[in-house]
Order: C-alpha cells, then sequence, then structure tokens
C-alpha cells in the first residue's frame, strides 16, 4: 500500500471524535462494527510519518466457556457475590475473550446489574436475565480509574475492569471486591504467583503488606491461558493454569511467600487447582498440541520433559498389557 492509500484505509474506518484522539495520541485504540461483515477491533498508529493500522476479526457471538475450553469450575467463581477473580496471560492469549465468556454466562443465569469497563469494547453483550452495561475507556469514560471510581454510583452487583493499569485502579478495585461487589478484571503475566506480584508491586513499599493482606482477603481465583497452535496445524488450543484462593494460598500471600504457591498448585488439583505443565500434559497425550510446542511454553521445561516421558512410558505399558 502507498503511504496514501494506508492513511485513506486508517482514516476510514474512524469517525471525527477518535481521528482527533489519533492525532492527539499518535495512535488509537477502538473497535467497529461493519454490517454484514462482523466486529472488528482497530489500533490505527503512526510510524514513519503515515498511518499503519492493525485489524482483527471477533465474532458478533459470544463463545461459552465449554467452547473455549476454559476450565468449568471458572462457573463457580461467576456466581460468588463479591471478590477478585483474575485472568491472566501475555497479549493475545485470549484473556478478554474469557472475560467475555465469563460474563455472558452471569448474564444468562443470574438477575444482577453488570458494568464492565473495556478499552476497546471487543464483544458487544445485550440484557438478558441481567442488565450488563459496557463503559469504553476514550469514548464513555476519560479513563480506567475513572470509571472505577464512578462505578459505586451506578449500583452495580458486578465489575468487570478490562485491565489493570494504574494504582487508582487498582486500589479501587480492591476495596469493591472487599465490599460485596464481584470484581474480575486481567493483568499481563504468565504464572499466577507473578500475578500477585503484579499487583502488590503497583503500591508504593509502605503500603504493600497492607495490599497483601487485602489481596488474600478478596481474592477468589487467578486464571493463566496461553494460546497455543493445533498441533493439524489449523486453530489453536487453550493451555491454563489456576490457582484457587484456598486457605494455604490466602495465608502464603498475606505472609508473602509466594515462591511456596507453585508447590501448593502442584499438590492441590482435589481443591480444582492445576498447573500450566498438567495443562499441557493433558493436551499433548490428546495429540492437540505436539511434543516442541509442549516444552517451548512450559515454563518448567525439565518437569514437563519427565512428565511426558513418564506418560509415554505409562501408555506404553497399557498398550502391551
Amino acid at each position: 500500500l502507498s503511504p496514501e492509500r494506508s492513511r485513506e484505509l486508517g482514516y476510514g474506518m474512524l469517525d471525527e471524535k477518535r481521528i482527533a484522539r489519533l492525532e492527539a495520541n499518535r495512535a488509537i485504540d477502538t473497535s467497529m462494527s461493519v454490517e454484514g461483515l462482523g466486529r472488528f477491533r482497530l489500533n490505527v498508529y503512526f510510524q514513519r510519518g503515515s498511518i499503519a493500522s492493525a485489524v482483527r476479526h471477533l465474532p458478533w457471538d459470544i463463545p461459552t466457556m465449554e467452547q473455549l475450553g476454559v476450565p468449568l469450575i471458572m462457573k463457580d467463581f461467576c456466581e460468588k457475590l463479591s471478590g477478585l477473580v483474575i485472568g491472566a496471560g501475555p497479549t493475545g492469549c485470549g484473556k478478554s475473550t474469557t472475560l467475555a465468556s465469563m460474563l455472558g454466562y452471569i448474564n444468562d443465569t443470574q438477575n444482577v446489574h453488570i458494568v464492565s469497563i473495556e478499552d476497546p469494547i471487543e464483544y458487544l453483550h445485550h440484557h438478558k436475565n441481567s442488565i450488563l452495561n459496557q463503559r469504553e475507556v476514550g469514548r464513555d469514560t476519560p479513563s480506567f480509574a475513572t470509571a472505577v471510581r464512578e462505578v459505586l454510583r451506578q449500583d452495580p452487583d458486578v465489575i468487570c475492569v478490562g485491565e489493570i493499569r494504574d494504582l487508582d485502579t487498582v486500589r479501587t478495585a480492591l476495596t469493591l471486591a472487599e465490599t460485596g461487589h464481584l470484581v474480575m478484571t486481567t493483568v499481563h503475566t504468565s504464572e499466577a504467583p507473578q500475578a500477585i506480584s503484579r499487583i502488590v508491586d503497583i503500591f508504593p513499599p509502605h503500603e504493600q503488606q497492607g495490599v497483601r493482606t487485602q489481596v488474600s482477603m478478596s481474592l477468589e481465583a487467578i486464571l493463566v491461558q496461553q494460546l497455543l497452535p493445533h498441533a493439524s496445524g489449523v486453530g489453536r488450543v487453550l493451555a491454563t493454569e489456576l490457582m484457587i484462593a484456598s486457605p494455604a494460598v490466602r495465608n502464603l500471600v498475606r505472609e508473602n511467600n509466594l515462591q511456596q504457591l507453585r508447590s501448593v498448585i502442584e499438590t492441590s488439583s482435589k481443591d480444582g487447582m492445576h498447573t500450566l505443565n498438567s495443562s499441557l500434559l493433558d493436551l499433548e497425550r490428546d495429540k492437540r498440541i505436539s511434543t516442541e510446542t509442549a516444552v517451548a511454553t512450559s515454563n518448567d521445561v525439565r518437569g514437563i520433559m519427565r512428565d511426558i516421558q513418564i506418560s509415554r512410558a505409562a501408555r506404553g505399558r497399557k498398550r502391551r498389557h
């Protein structure tokens, strides 16, 4: 594309207000709907004085947790009356889609008021059994922090904060989770213990112990996810790690003994927890991902290689018998 054509296409997807934001900030993250085609997430930005665009297609229909491969125990956390549920993982791993699926489940099954604060709005929800209001940062509210501060006046039961980005947002979200609201949000980390560290480290050092206590009391679950290429070469597969706020987990968070959380997750499968390695092993055994993908994705390479060898040996013995 020529610079002129690229500019024409980029500006053609934006209205006047969004063009003003693009020119002021030199980039804009937003979304749009095209009748007959679907919904799209856009990032339009300047590069070398020209306009570039990244466009991602979003389906109209919100996928269910079953369709995504999200652990179905997450439905239990959708039914909580208060607390903090965190989705974690790298950029592009499907965190927003999982949150949308969980909100869709609440919307289908409960009679509550949901306020979702997003940047940008990706999936469009419609009122069903619940009232579900969606606010887009930059269009309906100036920032996550402002929207979260205002949300109590809107009488919500469930609050979805698309992303934890700043101190004010985290501070208010923790308070909301402690005061009779179910709060769902996401952070960019690849392991459950890191999600705790990311939240605590946003605060100044003299506040961090108090924040650990807050998190230990309000946390319900952390779901870490990765999207991996299917072994067939077609499509992607969801691998997950789930840490549930059991008494042992709450105590370790409060005592800042996060390095021990890994062993608690490994030994608490009866409580519904599982490690990323456990998920990878299941996917590799079912031939949904390749062995190479499992090893490359693991946060414990020696452990996953050992587990794969043990699993293969067990399958070999079973076939011989």
